[in-house]
């Protein structure tokens, strides 16, 4: 992203951030990060950068041109303090994920599979208690901005702390106050959210998963966890009446979950947009319980208990709720009152800023179990003229992938608009987004679905394939009356249809797949995009044009149908395929290799992967911004000969599918995974990839590396060393073709011999040895880095290392003077007497002897290795820090209390250092220190790492702040 500007834009650009400066909208730019490891090494490969996208600072002019009042999405600035954040999330993301074997056995044995996933809920629930605390500073800028926004006449729909943005309504007026403040970076029109209904279950598969016992809920004796027993939903943006017999063994078994302050019960109205009447109406896809005599007698009438949803077994139920203005709701920080609340971000696991009418603000503690799935039925419609990659997708993209959930939101109910513009968008890029179809006469024969006329159609307006799936949306029978209570009124009714009923009803199906031990919600959305049917006669008339043959295969879309999305919700094809995934890593020049079976053209593959929120240094704009990132990888069909089959390449999707299609059947096919851009913010990207036929995992031949020093310490100018590199192939079938080893010397080095090698083919498992010898040149310390690379299947492989080594100035020599005689300060011999001087003349005085000049001083060097870091967790403080050295190290730890206008220290320990070797001449040094609640509460937390100088090594002192107050 950043760019050389010519010197006079530089001057005008730097001219226009200090007015802006003055207008206290400009932040002060910290150090631009530096790409680490991986990142460097696909820096110097000439990879193209991922696909990336971030916010412009100020306020959008589309605000402007709204009158009255005005919905917005405002982000803060200070997304530094998201740093740790992000990195704390991809530890939720790991406690999601299970290696081939475990997820092949949980496949087939449903009872190891429910006990994975309560295993991995126990894991994802514990880091989000840690990302929940890591999450705190950013809660507390929120809990601000909501000041702001209420002090100005506003009302603040949604915060979300993971991308420090929130969602509120205010005047024009107020909005373009607001994007003034210091504290704001941005300011834009936030999308509409309507409800998608207008004025079942055995159609898509469900009853093959309840005859094998699985209904989305926890099997008969297996044990509890302390907060959940399985997978969780929540209705975003919506509330059930819990009384409604299909509700009410959730209400009565605590199963029906809202936030505090919310009550579970509600009243449904004629109202445009009631959440009450829409939420009891779609929510019944997913969970409906049937209808019990005890509840209503009504429910004895012919079908009315044989109304189940998809999982109608789910653990927990979590909904919006009505708030309780009547009765004030106990508040954290003491008192009572009505706080604003965020349901979404809570029920996911996040803490929730509050300001309530009592003016009592905080932090309100995480759900006690959040949810791993997530259903909205509203907007997930592109307007004509809305931009592809607005600020609001990018912050749903930030959130779903740092918590690790699955997302599905309803495609729209405008497809007859297309022609006028109307496009199926939903949120990002990491949502499910879903569209509608209508069964056909027959639930057996599924030839005859078609599309509804309502269903959003896609590509976005930036051309991404959206929708990803469609569900039952029309012709689906009967659903919860949210007018039941009026006389005259049924229990079920069925005049309402649209994507509402959709969504709901794919994200029961990613709740059964849970359900079974497919914990990872990538895994999750990639076995249900690869087990989704397509009728035979597509019948979209927007896909004219595009060239599919016969088996659905179109060169302009691929597998994907601008209406059927990548297919219709097939759960008893996915019954059949829930063991077929696999959860892996993938980065530049190290692809990751499957082995499979295929047995008839439909048989297929299909990855899924997130688009990630990273923190980026935008020069144009001298400031850190939250970024969606989107590394492109690429699935690849190969035979076994390495001849290329089926390739599947967007550069802005994050799904991408083959099919066999064609060729002789059986026959084995190796999917390949393969990036083909730089990774921002991880050294490799997660992926999930499912298939028809189980996997076999193949061992990627990338040449490890090996790097080893003949001697230990620092070199001194004119010293030689040689570096002993040993290149081995890992894998156990497959062969490293072409392997060529290059070494880069720093410039203080140079090679005696040559530092490029060809080693030509390696067996799985051979090894090879060079030896590099150097000779130090010039006094610097510097790199060296050996890069291995090969080839196999088709793919370029490579993997590196690198060295560190430091050159000293050569040793000084000893004192200048001195006679012939050898004796210091002595005369020269008399003229005449004895042999005369070594280069004198003949029979006289030999001269002055000229002294030496002074030796050089030697260049100090830096004992640290980076920067060192210091953290506060609960009250226990941490010191970490790399060194050259662990002599000679003191740490201190301070605390400070006001005094007057000034800190001064009132209280002092030394450290304990504890250091371990890294290798290479690198130590890893590190100490703790716990506090008490009083000496903790309202000081200032201070640690001093110093060292005193010596012929290496230079001084050092910092002062490291913990915790300012």
């Amino acid at each position: 992203m950043s760019a050389t500007l010519p010197a006079a834009r530089s001057r005008a650009l730097a001219l226009a951030f200090a007015l802006a400066l003055l207008a206290g909208v400009a932040a002060a730019p910290p150090a631009a990060p530096r790409p680490e490891g991986v990142e460097r090494r696909a820096a110097r490969e000439q990879l193209p950068p991922p696909f990336r996208s971030y916010s412009r600072p100020g306020i959008d002019p589309a605000v402007r041109k709204v009158r009255g009042r005005v919905r917005v999405h405002i982000q803060l600035r200070r997304v530094r303090v998201l740093r740790d954040v992000l990195r704390a999330a991809r530890r939720v993301q790991a406690a999601q994920t299970l290696p081939l074997p475990l997820a092949r056995r949980a496949g087939a044995d449903v009872a190891l599979g429910r006990r994975l996933a309560l295993r991995s809920e126990r894991a994802r629930e514990r880091n989000l208690r840690l990302l929940a605390r890591l999450l705190r500073p950013g809660a507390h800028l929120l809990g601000r901005a909501t000041e702001r926004v209420l002090a100005l006449g506003g009302r603040v729909e949604e915060s979300d702390p993971i991308t420090l943005s929130l969602t509120a309504e205010l005047p024009t007026r107020a909005a373009i106050r607001l994007a003034r403040s210091p504290l704001v970076w941005s300011v834009s029109l936030a999308p509409r959210r309507d409800p998608l209904v207008r004025v079942g279950s055995d159609a898509v598969g469900a009853p093959i998963w309840w005859v094998n016992g699985a209904f989305g809920q926890q099997l008969p004796g297996y044990p509890t966890d302390g907060t959940g027993t399985g997978p969780d939903l929540f209705i975003a943006g919506d509330t059930v009446d819990g009384e409604h017999p299909a509700y009410r063994p959730l209400l009565a078994q605590g199963r029906l979950i809202v936030p505090p302050g919310y009550r579970p019960l509600c009243t449904a109205t004629d109202a445009i947009g009631d959440p009450c009447s829409h939420g009891t109406a779609i929510a019944a896809m997913a969970i409906g319980q049937g209808c019990d005599q005890r509840y209503d007698s009504r429910c004895a009438q012919q079908g009315n208990s044989a109304e189940l949803g998809i999982a109608p077994g789910i653990d927990k139920l979590i909904v919006d709720g009505e708030p309780r203005f009547d009765e004030p709701a106990p508040l954290p920080c003491g008192g009572e009152g009505y706080p604003f609340f965020s349901g979404y971000s809570w029920a996911i696991g996040l803490p929730v800023s509050f300001v309530s009418s009592s003016g009592c603000s905080g932090t309100w503690p995480i759900a006690p179990d959040p949810a791993e799935t997530v259903s909205a039925s509203h907007g997930g419609t592109g307007e004509p003229g809305e931009g592809d990659d607005t600020q609001w997708d990018r912050g749903a993209d930030a959130v779903t992938s740092s918590v690790g959930i699955l997302f599905f939101r309803s495609a729209g109910n405008s497809g007859y608009l297309y022609d006028s513009g109307s496009r199926a968008k939903c949120d990002g890029q990491n949502e499910v987004c879903v569209g509608a179809f209508q069964p056909g006469a027959s639930v057996s024969d599924r030839s005859d679905d078609e599309i509804t006329y309502f269903s959003e159609r896609g590509p976005t307006p930036g051309g991404r394939k959206k929708p990803d799936m469609v569900a039952v949306g029309a012709g689906f029978g009967r659903y919860p009356n949210p007018f039941w209570r009026d006389s005259g009124e049924p229990l079920f009714t069925g005049r309402w249809t649209g994507t509402s009923f959709s969504a709901p009803q794919a994200a029961a199906a990613s709740v059964l797949l849970h359900s079974v031990g497919v914990v990872d919600p990538l895994a999750r959305k990639a076995l249900l995009l690869n087990s989704a049917y397509k009728p035979p006669a597509l019948g979209c008339p927007q896909d004219s044009g595009s060239g599919r043959d016969s088996q659905g295969y179109s060169p302009k879309w691929g597998w994907w149908d601008p209406c059927w999305g990548w297919g219709a919700l097939d759960l008893a094809r996915a019954w059949r395929e829930r063991a077929n995934w696999a959860s892996g890593v993938v980065r530049p020049g190290a692809p990751v290799f499957y082995r499979t079976r295929v047995e008839s053209p439909d048989d297929r593959a299909t990855v899924a992967w997130y688009r990630r929120g990273t923190i980026r240094w935008v020069s144009p704009y001298e400031h850190e911004v939250l970024a969606a990132t989107l590394t492109d990888i690429d699935l690849v069909q190969a035979a076994a000969d390495e001849r290329v089959q089926e390739i599947s390449g967007s550069r802005i999707d994050n799904v991408e599918q083959v099919r066999a299609r064609r060729g002789t059947f059986p026959r084995q096919v190796i999917y390949k995974v393969v990036a083909r851009s730089q990774i921002d913010g991880l050294a490799a990207e997660p992926f999930a990839i499912a298939a028809t036929r189980p996997l076999e995992p193949l061992a990627a031949p990338v040449p490890t590396v090996n790097v080893e020093r003949a001697r230990s310490g620092d070199l001194r100018v004119g010293e030689s060393d040689t570096l002993t590199i040993s290149v081995r192939n890992p894998a156990d079938e497959l062969a490293a073709r072409d392997v060529a080893l290059a070494v880069e010397l720093p410039p203080s080095l140079r090679a005696v011999d040559s530092a490029s090698f060809t080693l030509g083919t390696l067996a799985p498992g051979e090894s090879a040895r060079v030896e590099v010898r150097v000779t130090a040149v010039t006094a610097a310390r510097g790199t060296v880095r050996v890069t291995a690379r090969a080839t196999a299947l088709g793919e370029e492989l490579s993997d590196g290392r690198e060295l560190a080594v430091a050159t000293l100035p050569p040793p000084t020599g000893g004192a200048s003077g001195g006679g012939s005689s050898g004796q210091p300060g002595g005369s020269p011999p008399a003229s005449g007497g004895g042999n005369p001087p070594a280069g004198g003349a003949p029979g006289g005085n030999a001269g002055p002897v000229p002294s030496r000049p002074p030796a050089p001083r030697p260049r100090l060097r830096d004992a640290l290795v980076g920067a060192p870091l210091v953290r506060l967790r609960g009250r226990t403080v941490e010191l970490v820090f790399r060194a050259h050295t662990r002599r000679e190290w003191r740490a201190q730890l301070e605390l400070h209390a006001r005094r007057g206008t000034r800190y001064r220290r009132v209280r002092a320990w030394r450290l304990q250092l504890r250091c371990r070797g890294l290798g290479g001449g690198r130590w890893r040094c590190r100490a703790r220190r716990s506090l008490t609640s009083g000496q903790v509460r309202g000081r200032r937390i201070v640690v001093v790492l110093s060292r005193r100088p010596d012929s290496v090594f230079r001084y050092v002192r910092h002062t490291l702040v913990v915790r300012r107050r």
